[in-house]
């Protein structure tokens, strides 16, 4: 079953999500299959201050994400299949590469076209913007990692040339970027120092520069980089004694991957990587998923227990249902997301490649999720169960199928293939 949907998802992926320039866009219109127009965002407010070129935004908006995590299972496909086409209609290794290497040419070309060497801003509309933040380029270090392990030595070298001046651009800003209208953002901070942890260790392993090894020491020691505590982040809202309304993960897979990364990256270290891997797939990852595979936006845990629970169906906008600035994580509310369950099952392999005891648990949980994202509209970034749990101005949240469900499946299914987990 999952070897057939990995075609129908691939195919529907490759027609749909193609954009301008060599691009991929990471929103199309549950409506069209098409990126969004101006006239479908008409209205939308995504709190950030944004109110021009809103289509050119919505689309583009997680497209370095996107695209990251699609090399990635590229790089993880290309290692199950043969160098040429059998015959059957499954491509090759030397497909794949060609695929690949036309997107990391659409990234050299658009780097180039920014203004600063290693400024790599979201690309609305397919041209470089004023934003950025370090999930885009996070993304874009752990999928050129991967894919330094099967490419050839031509692509090694392009993506090393990218690696290095990205990682020195943001050794020179120290993590600091203003993001949309909140200001200079310091992007390693806890939990999240791990990630900028992981991109200089990478940078250090595919370009061989000792610089990025410096680097690595200097986070960790004035920020401590190598931390990374659960429970310490936004996501998590208050609530009465022993309680706490959780919001999907979405960053914080990146924190885990992080870890899954530095056993391999730093293993002098490992068992201590694989504790805090664990703790995060435990405590902070593997929550929230309803027994359709969905995940839900916001669920009560029982802290003591690490149980958890959906939230009731909220009024739309209610104060008391406020808790952060952020407006996409501002109120509570009980949409599910095909999103968040695609990333928890890209996870949950990785787990279960490195943690023997709860092995079966992590691949039973992966599968699960893969068979029940079997069409484009479970692969939206929110689902709304009653039409009445987003404003009116951010009804686009739930009107979107996103890019990055189906790369977090497609990672999910080849690294599992690698791996033997399934068909």
């Amino acid at each position: 079953m999952l070897k057939k949907l990995s075609k129908e998802h691939i195919s529907f992926f490759r027609e749909h999500f193609a954009g301008d320039k060599g691009l991929l866009v990471s929103m199309i219109s549950e409506k069209t299959y098409e990126p969004f127009t101006e006239a479908e965002m008409r209205g939308f407010d995504l709190g950030e201050g944004i109110t021009d070129n809103l289509a050119g935004m919505w689309n583009y908006e997680d497209t370095w994400m996107t695209m990251g995590a699609y090399i990635k299972s590229l790089a993880y496909q290309v290692q199950v299949v043969s160098s040429v086409d059998a015959g059957d209609g499954k491509r090759g290794s030397d497909a794949i590469f060609e695929e690949i290497d036309q997107f990391v040419e659409a990234i050299e070309k658009m780097q180039v076209r920014n203004s600063r060497s290693g400024l790599l801003t979201k690309p609305y509309g397919a041209k470089p913007s004023k934003e950025l933040s370090i999930d885009q380029y996070a993304e874009l270090f752990l999928g050129f990692y991967e894919l330094s392990k099967v490419a050839p030595l031509n692509l090694k070298k392009r993506i090393s040339n990218l690696i290095e001046i990205w990682a020195d651009f943001w050794i020179e800003i120290d993590y600091r970027w203003h993001y949309f209208n909140s200001g200079v953002v310091f992007w390693a901070c806890q939990p999240h120092a791990v990630v900028c942890l992981t991109m200089m260790l990478i940078a250090a392993r595919i370009t061989g520069e000792l610089r990025f090894q410096e680097e690595s020491r200097r986070l960790c020691k004035l920020y401590q980089a190598d931390k990374a505590p659960i429970r310490s982040t936004m996501t998590w809202k208050s609530e009465h004694e022993g309680y706490r309304i959780r919001s999907a993960a979405l960053f914080q897979h990146l924190v885990a991957e992080s870890l899954y990364c530095l056993v391999d990256l730093w293993p002098e270290r490992k068992e201590e990587w694989l504790d805090k891997l664990y703790q995060w797939w435990k405590y902070e990852i593997n929550l929230g998923t309803d027994t359709d595979g969905l995940t839900y936006w916001c669920f009560r845990v029982h802290l003591p227990t690490n149980l958890w629970q959906p939230v009731e169906k909220q009024k739309v906008g209610c104060s008391q249902n406020q808790w952060a600035d952020h407006a996409q994580f501002s109120y509570v509310n009980k949409c599910k997301s095909g999103s968040a369950s695609a990333h928890i099952a890209a996870t949950a392999v990785r787990v279960a490649e490195h943690l023997n005891y709860c092995r079966k648990e992590a691949v039973d949980i992966a599968a699960f999720i893969l068979q029940s994202l079997d069409e484009p509209a479970k692969m939206k970034f929110y689902i709304d169960p009653d039409d009445m749990q987003l404003r009116d101005n951010q009804k686009q949240l739930g009107q979107g199928i996103q890019g990055k469900s189906y790369v977090q499946w497609l990672c999910a299914y080849w690294h599992g293939c690698t791996l033997g987990y399934w068909d």
